[in-house]
């Protein structure tokens, strides 16, 4: 993964962003692979942790990489989208019954 350019105007989430979308486009990280860990971006950037931190939301944000709780944070792959598929369609089920039971729909009346 290529470093940070201290001497570019481009901001250092923005460069760190870039650097990350850039390396799984070349392969260099792969579906379902574990990015390195806070410390070494830290480390390999040479910035603060919430810098970091910000960078890698703003990927989870545009879905290229999903974080597992205690395990790390992945490159997004087609298996995690169908979860998050299946995740949105049951949250939607849930909420459109409440909303029928608020209004006293009741679905079997067809």
């Amino acid at each position: 993964m290529r470093a940070l350019d201290p001497n570019s105007s481009t901001p250092a989430i923005r460069q760190i962003t870039d650097a990350i979308r850039d390396a799984i486009r070349d392969g260099e990280l792969g579906p379902g692979g574990r990015i390195p860990g806070q410390v070494a971006l830290v480390d390999h950037f040479g910035v603060a942790k919430g810098t970091v931190d910000t960078a890698i939301n703003a990927l989870k944000a545009e879905g290229l990489l999903v974080g597992r709780q205690g395990v790390g944070v992945f490159v997004r792959t087609d298996a995690d989208v169908d979860d998050d598929k299946d995740s949105l369609l049951a949250r939607i089920d849930a909420r459109l019954a409440r909303i029928e039971k608020h209004l006293g729909i009741n679905d079997t009346e067809d």
